[in-house]
């Protein structure tokens, strides 16, 4: 009974995550038909959490579904709910401030939950995934103490933005504000959530650092996901925030998808699925970059080169696209192999070298006709590429 309600409450989870992005997208609407106003940017930020909270809903629901009270499953998914919801929160606040008026109850429901929520699903979508990942556990019991001094500040900040007056150009009034309180008692409680989130960010930093200096084997290799999408994510965020216009658009897509790995590599460590080919997906996507790198150079270069001369015989443009799209075309497969056996060299050493060393084997299996030398060949290649702990072969008896 308890399994079958665990597993509603997961698949209820992911239809609301789904389902939040559409209807965020409806109520900005709706709050846009209201009020006159548009803003693009309110829209693009409705999407962006909306699928950055389906993404980690399904992979907090699989942990879940797949190990029962996983705390890194049970953050994935009320963090993302928090900031999902949020999203649709501050929607209602303006269309029912529009429609309703300041005292309405949905409305005062919705700027309350939208003032306390995104703070709080970030930070325990993020900076808590990180302090207790990836066994669940803070580093050491001397955490403790810091990281209930974070949860004590996030408390506090949520009491003093409820009790304090909301300023007037919300256009709602806070019931539950306190006599003789100004709306900067409500300002200081945002300030002290976004500084917790600060120092949350920053131990959970020390967390991963201080995990991943002492790891072997198996946390090792989950370290190297959750620090490889994170480093990702902290590299794009600020570009989304510094760049407003043009082609800011796809930087801040770009940011997005790489927030969605987290919760993505989180997932893969958590569950180890492929554990260990992280190295291998570092050397694809190195590789494919250069590859495509090159080869929108060559393209450009190609076009500038055969304009003129192109030009002056054929009068016709698209010639000079087609030679050029052909050009790359028949480049592709002779690049992309050369610049993987350059990267793998680098950063896939291990399968690099167990390739070469599997290479070699068949080149003096064709020669070798002594089962014995063949045998004791086979061993020493083995272990040499693989590298096992225990090894044991098998030869079949001849008839005779």
């Amino acid at each position: 009974m308890r399994t079958l309600l665990r597993r509603i409450v997961l698949i209820g989870a992911l239809a609301l995550a789904v389902a939040a992005p559409f209807v965020g997208v409806v109520l900005t609407g709706a709050a846009h038909e209201a009020t006159g106003q548009t803003d693009p940017l309110v829209d693009l930020f409705t999407i962006g959490i909306g699928v950055l909270g389906i993404t980690a809903v399904g992979v907090g629901a699989v942990i879940l579904w797949r190990r029962p009270g996983n705390l890194i499953g049970v953050l994935l998914v009320v963090g993302a709910l928090l900031a999902t919801g949020m999203s649709i929160a501050w929607p209602i606040a303006v269309y029912r401030t529009a429609v309703a008026g300041e005292h309405d109850i949905l409305a005062i429901v919705a700027i309350w939950f939208g003032l306390n929520a995104i703070l709080i699903g970030v930070f325990v979508l993020f900076p808590a995934v990180g302090i207790f990942f990836p066994d669940g556990r803070l580093p050491s019991p001397r955490w403790r103490l810091p990281f209930a001094a974070v949860v004590g500040m996030l408390v506090v900040a949520t009491i003093l933005q409820t009790i304090s007056p909301w300023p007037p150009e919300m256009g709602v009034v806070n019931p539950l504000a306190l006599p003789g309180l100004t709306p900067d008692v409500g300002a200081l409680g945002g300030g002290l959530a976004a500084l917790a989130v600060f120092i949350a960010a920053a131990m959970a930093v020390v967390a991963v650092a201080t995990r991943f200096r002492r790891s072997v084997g198996v946390e090792r290799a989950q370290l190297k996901w959750f620090v490889a999408s994170v480093s990702l994510t902290a590299v794009l965020f600020p570009l989304s925030f510094a760049t407003d216009v043009g082609p800011a658009y796809l930087i801040d897509v770009a940011s997005v998808v790489a927030a969605c790995l987290i919760p993505v590599a989180v997932g893969i460590a958590i569950l180890r699925y492929r554990l260990y080919d992280f190295d291998r997906v570092v050397s694809r996507t190195i590789a494919y970059g250069l590859v495509t790198a090159i080869l929108l150079l060559t393209y450009w270069v190609a076009i500038l080169l055969l304009q003129e001369p192109l030009a002056s015989v054929t009068g016709n443009e698209n010639v000079l696209v087609v030679l050029s799209t052909l050009l790359v075309a028949g480049l592709f497969q002779p690049v992309r192999r050369r610049v993987q056996t350059v990267v793998d060299r680098r950063f896939d050493r291990a399968r690099f070298d167990a390739d070469r060393t599997a290479l070699a084997f068949s080149d003096r299996l064709r020669d070798e006709t002594d089962i014995a030398t063949v045998a004791a060949d086979l061993d020493g290649t083995i272990r040499e590429a693989l590298k096992p702990t225990t090894m044991d072969l098998w030869l079949r008896k001849s008839a005779g």
